[in-house]
């Protein structure tokens, strides 16, 4: 199965952002070191023309293998139709030291979106809609890119959300008036978001003036009220595994270690999927049973 992915990295690991290169994947090597081929822009537009393509940006932390390994997983489990194509977001919000870089990512996290919107624009303009599938900080890569669209985005989807709470009613309000519906997954059980999110993330606003102080994050408590229309429910995932719930920060999206190739599938991760499938075919959405 090919998963194709749009790169904004200069490099495997770490490294600064690039403005842009299109890719492919081929999963059929297995646990093997993920080998990207480029793929010319002329190519991708047609690849996109009159589809709906769903862009997916991983999060904080992850280098190049493991992104295209996890996203190429995710890909496999939304079993889409001819109408619709996956592309994956490879974003540099690693670090050769891990966690120490993570005050400076949202600033790399944003432009990367910048680069992601002027993509869509120049490239993919024959596209009939887009979708915007994130976890983590990768909601700032999908936020940043709709709110530059000329078009309005179909879906924003956003799980596990490293930014604030509040962030659809002032820094991305913008994503969300260009957005026809956005859907929110949170969790209390994620430990990472309640206790590593205010720390990162008081640095980073001392860093960025423009920001506040302690919102709390989207993808623990879901968004602040009051909630626009268009943010459609169920976002709280519940907190007992029995129903459903008990989602971690790292529950979202599939593994992305190479010996997980041909291991059975991870159910919570298939569930976010089955969530997006709904989303994409406007049906109504249980969480994750009745």
């Amino acid at each position: 199965m090919i998963t194709y992915f749009v790169s904004f990295r200069e490099q495997p690991r770490a490294g600064s952002v690039s403005t842009g290169q299109f890719v492919s994947f081929d999963d059929a090597g297995g646990g093997d070191s993920p080998k990207l081929k480029v793929v010319d822009w002329d190519k991708a537009a047609s690849l996109v023309a009159g589809r709906t393509v769903i862009f997916a940006a991983h999060g904080f932390n992850v280098n190049q293998g493991e992104g295209v390994r996890s996203l190429a997983r995710l890909h496999a489990h939304l079993r889409l139709d001819p109408a619709h194509v996956f592309i994956g977001v490879l974003w540099p919000g690693d670090f050769w030291i891990p966690v120490i870089n993570y005050p400076t990512e949202s600033a790399d996290a944003n432009r990367c979106g910048q680069h992601l919107a002027a993509v869509c624009q120049r490239h993919f303009a024959s596209a009939a809609e887009f979708v915007f599938f994130s976890h983590s900080l990768g909601a700032r890569v999908v936020l940043t890119a709709a709110a530059r669209l000329h078009t309005a985005a179909k879906i924003l989807c956003l799980t596990a959300s490293a930014v604030d709470r509040d962030c659809l009613l002032n820094e991305f309000q913008a994503a969300r008036d260009n957005a026809a519906s956005i859907r929110v997954l949170a969790s209390r059980r994620d430990i990472v978001l309640k206790l590593a999110y205010p720390a990162g993330d008081l640095v980073a606003d001392v860093l960025d003036k423009d920001d506040a102080f302690f919102k709390g994050a989207l993808g623990r408590k879901g968004p602040a009220k009051p909630a626009d229309s268009r943010v459609t429910g169920p976002w709280q995932i519940p907190d007992k595994e029995s129903d459903g719930g008990d989602y971690g920060h790292g529950d979202y999206l599939p593994g992305s270690k190479k010996s997980q190739f041909g291991n059975p599938v991870e159910p919570k991760p298939v569930e976010v999927a089955a969530y997006l499938s709904r989303a994409l075919a406007g049906q109504p959405q249980p969480w994750p049973r009745q």
